[in-house]
């Protein structure tokens, strides 16, 4: 089975999850190539010039980001660019806390023979009862294909077209938010984006190299004010969008060859 290139993000001092790494997808016969990410503990601000927007961050989360939150951002970011500058027509991105289930392979595959167009889909959705279906039975089992009716969480494992690399760098130029939300926006972006859930990856690391989230300092009141307002109201658009906009049905490329 032909499976798209895969990229490993990776931090270069996270030896451990390399090996991982090396070890989970080497154990299947997947051929990767790991990339080494930015690490936002060494990373100078004043290099994102004008694209980082902490001011819109705090209206949005009612906090700044963090440095290794700048430095995920930037490396899904520069991998996009190199997408699209060497004209790959697809890829598969994981980082490197991300262990493949037995399905993995065949999934991706079923999803690469959908009558689907997509600029991305997310491999990694926990909760069924949120995804509008699409299609039933991926890889002849209780797989759906389909789309999120709320905001995604998480950027550890997604499948990515050309089209779709070429529309998040432009998409995403602005460094306002975490880079799962930056492009889980798609009520806004129209961005073609889809998920598979169960989900066919799961994260194996207990400890996070971004940053723990349940021990995060506070922003001022007035901040997390409008950000509790702001979230309320995209949560609103985006099942508005999901309403007006309901997903049709899609079939495997070969039904429609008979």
């Amino acid at each position: 089975m032909t499976l798209p290139p895969i990229f490993v993000i990776s931090l270069a001092r996270a030896a451990h999850r390399r090996e991982m790494m090396r070890a989970r997808l080497g154990s299947r016969g997947f051929k990767y190539e790991i990339v080494d990410a930015v690490d936002g503990v060494s990373l100078n601000l004043a290099d994102c010039g004008n694209r980082l927007r902490q001011d819109i961050m705090r209206c949005k989360y009612g906090r700044d980001l963090f440095p290794t939150e700048i430095g995920c951002y930037l490396s899904h970011y520069n991998l996009w660019g190199r997408i699209v500058a060497d004209e790959i027509p697809c890829a598969l991105v994981l980082e490197d806390d991300a262990d493949l289930n037995g399905d993995f392979a065949p999934v991706v595959a079923d999803v690469l023979a959908l009558n689907c167009r997509w600029d991305v889909v997310h491999l990694a959705a926990h909760r069924r009862e949120l995804v509008d279906v699409a299609f039933r039975g991926l890889a002849g089992r209780d797989y759906v294909f389909g789309r999120y009716k709320q905001r995604l969480l998480g950027a550890h494992v997604y499948l990515i077209s050309l089209a779709g690399a070429r529309k998040l760098l432009d998409i995403c130029r602005e460094i306002s938010e975490p880079v799962d939300r930056a492009w889980g926006n798609w009520w806004h972006t129209g961005l073609a984006f889809y998920c598979v859930s169960p989900y066919v990856v799961r994260g194996v690391e207990p400890e996070s190299t971004i940053a723990n989230y349940h021990s995060l300092p506070k922003g001022k009141l007035t901040d997390r004010a409008i950000a509790f307002v702001w979230q309320r109201k995209e949560r609103l658009a985006c099942r508005f969008f999901g309403w007006t906009n309901p997903l049709p049905k899609v079939k495997r490329k070969e039904q429609y060859d008979v």
